[in-house]
């Protein structure tokens, strides 16, 4: 759910804070205030049982406090922050226009930013909004000789610098620091106000007249909370989410994504150890410090529900959480309902089956392309039938307008194509033994205490083994040749080949995937003709491509 901290929590604009985002029960919603009892009582007075708004007391002019309030507001927000909305500091009382420590006030704010800026990385929307005020305007001032609030005016426009200059810090993360006025707001303090502070704001509100000839007024507080609300919901969306991102192969791929991507690639590293995810993050920051970071997101459980607010706001989600049949469901399920697109490393034919069965028609419609089973239990294999099958074409059957996977367009692989797939041996004894293997293999791991045996030995969850091992000494290749009808010597012969680690190969294959994926949804603005299941070969010559600059070898030629 969306994480939001307002300072300031207890009155006028920031309360109509708490009040209008807290009626989102999907927004968790923790405000700042000098005084902790008091506020609480008044959200029970005028909220009722607001489970999604808590306070933290805290005084912005007292650094300490504040300090103290990051630890207490992390335990709610498990450690991230989406948004920020810098609202205290203001006037507490007209009075204070004559005596305001713009210092401290200004100095609160930077303390705010820094003190809170480790949990905003670490969020999703990754915005702050600070509250400023066209009082801060020189040329307004000047133009309309607006004499009040000096020190208020300073103070407001130290905001705006301060908030400009962390918006150039914090551009190259992905953080949008931004200042908003809201004009002439009816906060609840007039009552304070002497007869001559009274004169005073009447002489202002003329002044607002000359420069707004609609100006009628201080307007209620709820209107001004609407360019917020705007804003907060305009966060663009991310092109590619890792999820289970400290895994073992997903690990690459975010290593991966971080060498080969665009620098200003948004994108999200999602699983459920926050400490581990930031690491990864640590990480990937030593591979290129100079791109934008990725957000980390916390999934704490997966829920088809809870995942849509991760899953709606992406372009492709590589998952690798598994087993598939016990985590992937849910994640399949979202994915098919938004319209968004999703390749994993799955093995599972069952549940894959299972997945098609029941999601496909639903992806269909929504416009979601979804590839299972990415890395090489089905890449190689359908690319080289998919690069022989084309060569064919190009050498004499008519060439289809679109390509698509060998399950859904028989225009391109005839209704007559077949497909068969072997294991290389180097004789029939060794053939012979491949088989018996195979055959006391399943025997072995329907017994349940082999299964036990065997999961006892294996790799924790996020290792594996020796990496630089791997890719020093293995390798894999696919050779696929074609035969047509009435012909008993092959016509064409393709080939797939990777040098190094298996885990690194399908890592790359479901970043490619990713990247052609988001490729094609560019340049074609109707993707539906492409939805629902399919497989790798879908993403035809621009995959090919891709993984031909990536270190792969994929040839095809004829006999």
């Amino acid at each position: 759910m969306p994480t939001l901290l307002v300072t300031g929590a207890s009155r006028g604009l920031g309360f109509a804070f708490l009040k209008e985002l807290s009626a989102d029960r999907e927004n968790l919603v923790v405000g700042l205030a000098r005084n902790k009892p008091s506020t609480e009582r008044k959200i029970v007075e005028e909220l009722g049982s607001a489970a999604n708004v808590l306070i933290v007391e805290a005084d912005i002019t007292n650094y300490d406090a504040l300090k103290k309030s990051v630890q207490e507001v992390s335990k709610i927000t498990s450690g991230t922050l989406d948004y920020i909305i810098a609202n205290a500091a203001l006037i507490p009382s007209w009075s204070a226009w004559d005596a305001v420590d713009v210092l401290v006030n200004v100095a609160g704010n930077i303390h705010i930013f820094n003190l809170y800026m480790p949990l905003v990385l670490k969020g999703r929307a990754k915005k702050v909004i600070a509250i400023s005020s066209g009082m801060s305007d020189i040329e307004v001032i000047r133009q309309f000789d607006i004499e009040p609030a000096a020190p208020y005016a300073v103070r407001k426009t130290g905001l705006n610098v301060i908030v400009a200059k962390f918006a150039a810090r914090y551009a190259k993360d992905g953080v949008l620091f931004m200042s908003i006025c809201p004009g002439s707001v009816n906060t609840g303090f007039e009552g304070e106000m002497t007869e001559e502070q009274t004169q005073k704001a009447l002489h202002l509100a003329s002044k607002f007249v000359d420069y707004a000839p609609n100006f009628h007024g201080p307007t209620w507080l709820l209107t001004h909370l609407t360019p917020c609300r705007v804003i907060m919901a305009s966060s663009e969306p991310y092109e590619v989410i890792v999820l289970g991102a400290t895994g073992w192969t997903a690990t690459i791929c975010a290593e991966h994504i971080v060498k080969t991507f665009p620098t200003t690639t948004r994108w999200c590293i999602a699983g459920r150890p926050a400490d581990k995810l930031e690491r990864l993050r640590q990480s990937l920051k030593d591979i290129d410090s100079d791109r934008l970071e990725p957000t980390i997101h916390i999934v704490p459980r997966l829920d088809s529900d809870r995942l849509d607010s991760l899953i709606c706001n992406t372009k492709v989600l590589i998952n690798g959480i598994g087993p598939y049949h016990r985590y992937g469901t849910p994640v399949v399920e979202s994915r098919a309902r938004n319209g968004t697109h999703y390749v994993d490393f799955s093995t599972e034919t069952a549940w894959i089956a299972d997945m098609i069965r029941d999601y496909h028609n639903l992806a269909e419609k929504s416009g979601a392309i979804i590839i299972p089973a990415i890395s090489g239990s089905s890449s190689p294999s359908d690319l080289v039938a998919w690069l022989l099958v084309n060569h064919l074409h190009d050498y004499g059957l008519p060439a289809p307008s679109e390509v698509r996977s060998a399950g859904f367009d028989t225009h391109t692989y005839g209704r007559d194509f077949t497909f068969r797939e072997y294991t290389p041996t180097s004789g029939f004894f060794s053939a012979a033994i491949v088989h018996i293997v195979t055959k006391v293999g399943i025997l072995l791991f329907s017994i349940p205490w082999f299964r036990s045996f065997v999961r006892g030995k294996a790799f924790d969850p996020g290792s594996g083994p020796d990496r630089e091992e791997s890719r020093r000494t293995e390798s894999a290749e696919w050779k696929a040749t074609a035969y047509v009808n009435g012909n008993k010597e092959p016509v064409a012969v393709a080939g797939f080949g990777y040098e190094g680690a298996l885990v690194d190969m399908a890592a790359i294959l479901a970043v490619e995937a990713a990247a052609a994926i988001m490729e094609a949804t560019k340049v074609k603005a109707d993707a539906s003709t492409t939805s629902g299941f399919q497989t790798p070969s879908i993403l035809g010559l621009r995959f090919v491509d891709r993984l031909k600059n990536g270190g792969f070898t994929l040839s095809v030629h004829g006999l």
